[in-house]
């Protein structure tokens, strides 16, 4: 979004863009300046506003390299592009239905190029890009006998879905919806998603905001969480990168709390967020069940009752030092109470067999031996 003072620096920074870009004229010919677009809003512009050009005239691009140049371009175009019209289509799409079995497709006609005369009009649009040819459909009506000139069958084997790569991962972040199964949950991300798409960008949707998410695979990587693999393709290497999990990772997503390994608490975070936004809630009472809930997660983590894996390479000694691949026994309820803090004592295991320890540790110590036979 763009500040509203800022319309008035518009014919400036066209002269600029126009100056070191070469466009059609016949392009640059629909551009109305006076067209204010909904970029332009100053409620929806928080720590920083859009990306655009400088009024800089005479900018020496010489020097940039390709990916640069591409990229001062690209924001060019985009700040051009809200001064044309909107792009007018016509959307058809058909379903067959053939011995109870349902077939679709879809064709697009542009109409009026619109703002995409700037991107090469019918030619850049999205499904171009995408390989994926918009298919021009005849004229048909509702009833009309469909011709099938043939069918073809191939025995095919079901695969395992790809690892994300950098691109793929960014999108299932922001479609994160796709991948709960709890349907309160799901509500939530899909409404971030349609306030998103109705021009709501603030609070962002899915995982991370656009200003976040680019950050999240850096880190990973770089505290050894997840890698980067270079898949073979016809004993060449691909230039596409795959993102996988680490042993540390995995061990990681084993050792915590189910639910901080789900998106789950995220979209449950952001409704509590709103409903704090909207004066229904307070800041402290979040807070305070986030502590409430840190405190019984330890609890249980003390107790034995959530059992953490080993780390990657971990090795277990014995009570004599030798090295030790026994499981570890998690702690069980011995059927009495401490009779300290009144608490739950359980069976646990140490360097010199099993003893009685207080569930309510670190708060109580008290330990008691196993009585023999």
């Amino acid at each position: 979004y763009l500040p509203v003072g800022q319309l008035a620096d518009a014919p400036q920074v066209y002269a600029a863009v126009t100056n070191n870009l070469q466009f059609d004229a016949a392009v640059l010919s629909q551009i109305d300046l006076s067209c204010k677009s909904r970029a332009w809003n100053d409620k929806k512009v928080t720590a920083h506003h859009a990306i655009i050009p400088t009024i800089t005239r005479k900018a020496d691009l010489s020097g940039l390299s390709c990916i640069e140049r591409d990229l001062y371009d690209e924001i060019c175009r985009r700040y051009l592009a809200q001064f044309l019209s909107n792009r007018i289509y016509r959307e058809v799409s058909v379903t067959v239905d053939i011995v109870g079995q349902h077939f679709a497709t879809s064709g697009t006609t542009t109409i009026k190029a619109g703002w995409k005369v700037l991107y090469g009009g019918d030619e850049a649009s999205d499904e171009a890009k995408k390989g994926e040819e918009s298919a021009v459909l005849p004229p048909m009506k509702q009833g009309d006998p469909a011709l099938c000139n043939g069918l073809d069958i191939a025995p095919k084997k079901t695969t395992p879905p790809k690892p994300f790569t950098d691109a793929s991962l960014l999108e299932a972040m922001i479609n994160i919806h796709k991948y709960v199964t709890d349907e309160r949950v799901q509500a939530i991300f899909m409404k971030m998603l349609a306030d998103k798409k109705a021009g709501d960008e603030e609070g962002g949707c899915g995982l991370g905001t656009p200003a976040t998410r680019h950050t999240f695979v850096p880190k990973l990587i770089d505290i050894g969480l997840v890698s980067r693999t270079e898949p073979e393709k016809g004993g060449k290497k691909s230039k596409e990168t795959f993102l996988v999990s680490t042993p540390a990772g995995r061990a990681l997503i084993q050792a915590i709390p189910p639910e901080l390994g789900k998106p789950d608490m995220t979209a449950l975070w952001e409704s509590a967020m709103r409903e704090i936004e909207a004066g229904n809630a307070t800041v402290e009472r979040f807070l305070g069940m986030q502590a409430n809930w840190i405190m019984k997660t330890i609890e249980k983590i003390c107790s034995g009752l959530l059992k953490l894996p080993d780390p990657p390479g971990a090795k277990r000694f014995s009570s004599s030092g030798a090295a030790s691949n026994a499981p570890r026994v998690p702690a069980e309820p011995a059927g009495k109470d401490c009779p300290k803090c009144g608490s739950a004592l359980m069976k646990r295991s140490g360097a010199k067999g099993q003893f009685l320890g207080c569930s309510g540790y670190p708060k109580c110590k008290h330990t008691e031996e196993i009585a023999k036979g």
